[in-house]
């Protein structure tokens, strides 16, 4: 399905005035792209990104603040144009940023590669039990943590490795640095003994002294990571545009929170990205597996990274008043989830959601904050349920933009009869199940001097 964006009326960007054909961010996934690198269920489509970003002058700058499996920052680099991605999850940082290697990124990759596992110490180098000994077995656990920490030049017998650490080491890789562990993730994901659980978004976490069964050795191990190293490598050289030149100063991704970005006050022309939708997908859950490969301890995990992201379904410890959300539509809403007669409405689910729109209401106004007078943003966005009460977050969202000073200057639809919505069955209880409208707001950042 196409939709074409209309004209508007005036004065105005190219992105939101010329007669251009802009197809379904929803992805497709019988079309071979660079997301099997990585499978990732939140996003928007390569297509989508570049019918946009095609709109962009050549010295755009552009932001992602959510930029997830990096999308937004794989593209802009195949258009040639400079972008920043941001993501508080570290390991989507480094799935984000492998998508960017070129032929020379991977040669490199695959020689340090080799070299790490000729040179690996054994288990007696190893000082401690790892955290992913639980899912691989203690030997390929140490193997694991030796390439990984080797490749982000960390000490591999460092067993108290903090968050900010990792976000620091991640941010500072190479592509090729982080292709390596990206191979790491998809082979210890593939092939680890996890426990199924009801949601397929989210990873159980196993306990030490669980029995770990029976699991590849190490030499077998060894045989799977090249295994998968050339089967990603394939995919990666596919889809990149190797007419251009390798150049990654066009991209930076880094790891940091659209609540506090590390950006100058109007320095970026175009904002294409996608926040977290309101359906409590726990995406620290969902990226158990990796988070751990990088070597976060289970408790830095759920304390930190959990507490931390947009979209959580933990709990944070600070709530913040209503009267702080400057949007009509959601504080209806948050009061009408308060007052509901289901069990822990006015409890968990009011906090929950709460939290959710202070922190995209705090993303807003960073966004507006760094986005040049008369400034795009493309947002897609998706609206959801809570019970039998529409969430309509793309007119939360409108509202939220209009209060800093961005005003909606068109917007366009798109059908999506698959969504998470759908995961939980239990909700049939106060709704039937119905096709969703992924909406595309185009809004422009206006002079409020």
């Amino acid at each position: 399905m196409q939709n074409r964006s209309p004209d508007i009326k005036g004065e105005g960007h190219p992105a939101i005035c010329s007669d251009i054909e802009i197809r379904t961010p929803k992805r497709n996934k019988s079309l071979k792209s660079k997301k099997e690198l990585f499978p990732y269920y939140a996003g928007f489509s390569e297509e989508f990104a570049q019918d946009v970003l095609r709109t962009c002058p050549e010295h755009s700058n552009i932001l992602d603040p959510w930029n997830g499996s990096g999308t937004t920052t794989f593209v802009t680099q195949n258009l040639g144009l400079k972008s920043i991605g941001l993501d508080l999850n570290p390991a989507m940082v480094v799935v984000s940023k492998a998508r960017l290697s070129f032929l020379d990124d991977i040669r490199l990759a695959e020689n340090e590669l080799e070299a790490l596992s000729l040179n690996f110490p054994g288990a007696s180098f190893f000082n401690a039990c790892d955290v992913l000994e639980v899912w691989v077995g203690r030997e390929a656990s140490y193997y694991f943590r030796w390439i990984v920490c080797s490749a982000l030049q960390l000490d591999p017998n460092e067993t108290n490795i903090s968050l900010e650490v990792i976000s620091d080491a991640v941010s500072s890789a190479a592509a090729w640095q982080c292709f390596i562990i990206l191979t790491v993730f998809r082979v210890v994901k593939n092939n680890a003994m996890i426990e199924k659980s009801s949601n397929p978004t989210w990873i159980k976490s196993r306990k030490l002294e669980t029995p770990a069964g029976t699991g590849p050795n190490l030499i077998e191990w060894k045989a799977l990571l090249r295994t998968e190293f050339s089967r990603l490598s394939e995919i990666s050289l596919a889809d990149q545009n190797q007419n251009f030149i390798s150049n990654h100063e066009v991209s930076a991704i880094l790891c940091a929170s659209s609540e506090k970005m590390p950006i100058s006050n109007d320095s970026i022309d175009f904002v294409l990205t996608s926040p977290p939708y309101c359906t409590r997908i726990d995406y620290a859950k969902s990226t158990l597996i990796e988070l751990c490969v990088l070597g976060l301890p289970l408790d830095e995990i759920d304390g930190k990274v959990r507490r931390s992201l947009m979209g959580t379904t933990a709990i944070k410890n600070v709530q913040n008043s209503l009267d702080l959300i400057p949007s009509d539509k959601c504080r209806i809403l948050l009061d009408r989830i308060k007052n509901h007669a289901s069990s822990g409405s006015k409890s968990y689910y009011f906090k929950n959601f709460s939290q959710y729109f202070h922190s995209l209401n705090n993303s807003i106004g960073e966004i507006s904050r760094v986005l040049k007078v008369g400034g795009i943003s493309y947002v897609v966005v998706q609206g959801s349920h809570y019970k039998e009460l529409e969430i309509d977050l793309p007119g939360i969202f409108e509202e939220l933009s209009c209060s800093h000073g961005i005003t909606l200057k068109s917007m366009l639809s798109f059908e999506s009869s698959k969504h998470f919505g759908r995961i939980n069955i239990k909700s049939l209880k106060y709704k039937t199940h119905s096709i969703m409208n992924e909406k595309v707001l185009i809004l422009e950042k206006s002079d409020i001097s």
